[in-house]
């Protein structure tokens, strides 16, 4: 794994944090780079409906500064959509699981 690893620098692959520390700091989306920004983004948005998928179809030749933007968007629809459908699925929109 450790040759392939350092074969493959531009690759999504990174060492496995030992502490809490390095756990969080390799998780902020301020640490991410340009390559997994974009892998994240891609990622929710194929989970969303095609007409959201639309509005982010050139994100490819934003600089990583719009894309933490863009990221911070998608991942709020996400969230959106999701409690919506989770609401959906009880059938008491409005109500959250807490209230139960």
């Amino acid at each position: 794994m450790e040759v392939f690893y350092k074969k493959n620098k531009a690759s999504l692959f990174r060492p496995i944090p030992i502490t809490k520390e390095e756990y969080i700091a390799q998780n902020k989306e301020e640490n991410l780079s340009k390559k997994e920004i974009l892998f994240k983004i891609e990622t929710l948005l194929e989970q969303m409906n095609e007409n959201i998928q639309k509005n982010y179809h050139a994100i490819k030749s934003k600089n990583r500064s719009e894309l933490l933007i863009i990221l911070q968007e998608v991942t709020n629809l996400f969230n959106t959509d999701n409690e919506l459908d989770y609401h959906d699925d009880l059938g008491y929109p409005g109500i959250t699981q807490q209230e139960f």
